[in-house]
Order: C-alpha cells, then structure tokens, then sequence
C-alpha cells in the first residue's frame, strides 16, 4: 500500500464486502508490512541497506502525504477510512525506515494500535452500510439517534485515529515521533503531527455529520454486533490509558525483527545458521 504502488488499494477497500475489509485492514496488510520489516532488516549487511532506507522513507512520506489530503477530499465514508488506512500504512513504515531499535518498536506498536481501531471502523461503518443501504456521508446524518451504539464506536475509533490522548494510538504516534527525532528526523516529526491535523478535520466533520446533523427514527441494533464493537472500543481505551503492557509486548517482537542475528539463529536461512 505504499505509493506509488497503492492506486489498486481505496477502490479494494470499497468493493470488498464489510466484514472482509475489516479483516483486510486489520490483518492482511500488516502481514505484508511485517513481513516486508523482517526482510528489510535481513539485509542490513548488504551494502545498499542504506539506500534502500532512504528510498522507503521517501515513499512511506509520500504515502502519508498523497493518502491524507485524498481522505480530506472524500464524500463516501468507507473510501476516507480506506485512505486513513493507507496514510497509517505510511506511518509505520516511516517508523521501519528509520533504521533504529526505537523505530521498529513503535511501527510495531503501531500496527498493533492501528488493527484494533481500523476494524472497529470498518466493522461499525459496514453495519451501518447494510442496515442503511451505503456509506455515503449523508447516510451518517443523525446515525447518533438511529444507531447510538454504532455511532459510538465510530466516535471512538474516530478520535483514536486521530491520535487524542488517553486513546491507544495516541501513545504510538507519540513513540514513532521520538523515534523520527532521535535520527534527527525533525520534518518527520512534522509530518507525523500534520496528517493528525489532517485527519482531525476529516474525521471530526464525520462525527459532526452524526451527532448533530439531521433526523430519523431509531434503528434496532444487533446485539452481537454491537459487543464486538463494544469490545474493541474497550480494547482502544484500556490500551490508551493503560498501554505499558501493549507497549512492552511491540518491542518484543520489534527486538526480534532489529536483532537479526539471534533470529538466524532461531530459524536457520536455507539451513545456514548465524
């Protein structure tokens, strides 16, 4: 998903069904993105690795910079969540690029924090695309009164992504910009805090849109529906107040990314060990 290898990526997010952008978003692409962070750190030998950094850093930036101002440009909600998706995606691997112990653990963190909320997205924004026929902006009008559960799941993983405290991604955002200045990345830094602002505005015109715009009659919710999106709300939130233990488990599995060494030692390449 990153550019400019990502134009295939909004309009798969729109066409899947619900439930299979959910797990796409949530799963699959931070498949790739691990995946693509394990080799990239396999070659640190290589003599181009350094190279190879830099040119992820500037397609990670472009990511972030051409997927935030076409989420700001759009009128179906499904399609903005989709390029939010993918301006995180660029965040994360700016985090990877940075070449650092500290960067791989907060592009872990973030992914971590990024699948929750982006599920509980997907999944509130799907429901509410079947129970009331799209996911046009006009279809939120009033979706407070007529579907409050949903409305506030939406809120929620709204505010998360945009990085507010006491929400998980906050603490993730704020790990990937020291990592950016400690390499003394002071524009990546900016740049992180810029696609917040960005976001905010999309993002808070939505919640606008839905609690205190326009009519309707209440809508019943289904129950099972409504305590997944209860449960990853909770998940947001307790990870946001509480995010030591979500933080010390990322940089486990940073750790076993960076140190390459003792990962070959584990699992032999082609039967070489380290």
């Amino acid at each position: 998903e990153l550019f400019p290898l990502n134009a295939w990526a909004p309009d798969a997010y729109q066409a899947a069904p619900h439930p299979i952008t959910a797990m796409f978003s949530a799963f699959v692409v931070k498949a790739g993105l691990y995946a693509m962070a394990r080799l990239l750190y396999l070659m640190q030998a290589v003599e181009s690795w350094g190279s190879v950094l830099k040119l992820l850093v500037v397609m990670a930036t472009l990511t972030v910079i051409v997927a935030e101002l076409a989420a700001l440009r759009q009128k179906n909600v499904k399609r903005m969540i989709a390029y939010s998706s993918i301006g995180q995606i660029g965040l994360m691997a700016l985090a990877f690029a940075l070449g650092t112990q500290s960067g791989v653990d907060a592009g872990v963190f973030h992914m971590v924090n990024h699948a929750i909320v982006k599920a509980l997205l997907f999944l509130a924004v799907g429901y509410v695309a079947i129970t009331l026929g799209g996911t046009e902006m006009e279809r939120f009008q009033g979706l407070g009164k007529r579907m409050p559960l949903t409305a506030f799941a939406i809120t929620v993983g709204a505010v998360a992504t945009v990085g507010i405290p006491l929400f998980n991604v906050f603490w993730s955002k704020l790990r990937i910009i020291i990592a950016t200045l400690d390499v003394g990345y002071t524009w990546a830094a900016v740049l992180v805090l810029s696609a917040s602002v960005v976001e905010a505005v999309y993002y808070f015109r939505l919640l606008h849109t839905i609690w205190f715009t326009g009519e309707g009659e209440k809508v019943s919710e289904s129950m099972v529906i409504g305590l997944v999106m209860l449960f990853l709300a909770a998940l947001v939130v307790v990870i946001g107040v509480y995010p030591d233990y979500a933080w010390s488990i990322a940089q486990k599995a940073g750790e076993d990314i960076f140190n390459v060494a003792q990962y070959v030692k584990n699992v032999p390449l082609m039967g070489v060990g380290a």
